[in-house]
């Protein structure tokens, strides 16, 4: 998880640092990193600087939410921040979307977006693959 404190407060230089030593440790041991940026808790500006970050820090996955974050508005992955996300790395990147996926629309617009990978709750999974009774 980003210090998204440290992003709000513009401190991109220390999340930057952390991020290089979290992503050296987990490749040292034959990790991959996904990182969380909590984009709930940011604007749009902060969501693009940070997952420019989060690529210069040799991570491998950007992720979008916990889905835990409480006193903020819950987009998730919403497909404009989705959108902001992508157009800020380079498509050798990898793009989580986690949180406020409920229905097979959204799943399947975030498939079209070409998004690598996606955090779906157990109890949205049958609407989301159309296999509710």
């Amino acid at each position: 998880m980003a210090n998204f404190g440290l992003i709000r407060s513009g401190e991109y230089d220390k999340v930057l640092e952390d991020l290089k030593q979290c992503a050296a440790a987990a490749h040292e041991a034959g990790k991959v990193l996904k990182v969380i940026l909590e984009t709930d808790a940011l604007n749009g500006e902060q969501i693009r600087k940070a997952s420019r970050i989060v690529e210069q820090s040799g991570a491998d996955f950007v992720k979008t939410s916990t889905g835990f974050l409480t006193g903020h508005e819950a987009r998730g992955a919403a497909p404009e921040v989705i959108a902001m996300m992508m157009e800020e790395v380079s498509p050798e990147m990898k793009v989580k979307g986690s949180g406020c996926i409920r229905t097979r629309d959204h799943f399947l617009k975030l498939i079209d977006m070409g998004i690598d990978r996606m955090g779906v709750g157990y109890r949205s999974v049958p609407v989301v693959l159309g296999i509710q009774d």
